[in-house]
Formats: structure tokens, sequence, C-alpha cells
């Protein structure tokens, strides 16, 4: 007659479920009186999220009620991944953003601009050094 608690994950929060270990299972010889707490669930959010980790405690009508809470919750939570993973995956900019970045983070990037940076302090110097000489009387 011990208190049980199950924990499921999803989506970078978890479910918690209460409620007793025994009675209710199918098969079994002895249904013992369910106790409020097979109805409690508990949604806790991520410690990163907007929610900053809060835990949420809820108590459906009945035990079959408190499933189809938690299973449409899960469903939500798969389709808000789903539907900011298209919008992450569709946004041009992000593409653009994604795109320069490899760029930018590439050997040969680093090896064309070395190359450029000396290539332009030669042509100071060359340019310096041609200006200085016809300026001087000969």
């Amino acid at each position: 007659t011990g208190d049980a608690s199950e924990e499921a994950g999803f989506g970078g929060g978890k479910f918690e479920r209460r409620g007793s270990s025994e009675g209710g299972l199918p098969g079994a010889k002895s249904v013992k009186r369910a106790s409020k707490f097979d109805r409690d669930f508990v949604i806790s959010t991520s410690a990163e999220g907007y929610n900053l980790g809060r835990k949420y405690q809820f108590r459906a009508r009945s035990a079959g009620d408190k499933e189809g809470w938690i299973n449409g919750v899960r469903a939500a939570v798969v389709e808000s991944q789903r539907v900011q993973a298209l919008a992450d995956n569709h946004s041009v900019w992000k593409r653009i953003r994604r795109a320069t970045l490899r760029i930018v983070k590439s050997q040969i990037f680093d090896n064309i601009s070395v190359t450029m940076i000396l290539m332009s302090t030669t042509c100071a110097i060359v340019s310096a050094e041609a200006q200085f000489k016809s300026d001087s009387p000969a």
C-alpha cells in the first residue's frame, strides 16, 4: 500500500504520475479502492524555458481522464516542437545566417582573409613608396 510515482519525459519537461502501486491493474485478483492520487499528475517545465522550471500540479476527474490529459498535453508538445522546427527551417534569415556561419568558420575563409590583409598592406606600402619618390626633387 505504498505510494508510487512514475516520471515520463517530454520535450524538455516531464510528467510525474502519482498514485497507488496497487489495484486497478487488469487481471488483478483483488481490486483495491483507488486513492485520490490516482488522478493527480504534475507537469514540470524545463529550467531554461519560458516557465523557468516551474511545476504545475493537476487533478483529473478520473484515472482515465488523467491519461487523456497527459496524452493530450504530450501531443500538443510534439506538435509545438514540429511547428517550431518547420518555422526555424523555413525562415530565410535563419538559413542565410546558418550558411554565413558555415562560411565564416571555415579554414578557406581564414586563408582568404589573411591573404587579402597581406595584399592590402603590401599595396599600401608600395603606394606610399611610389608617392614618396614622385614628390622628391630629382
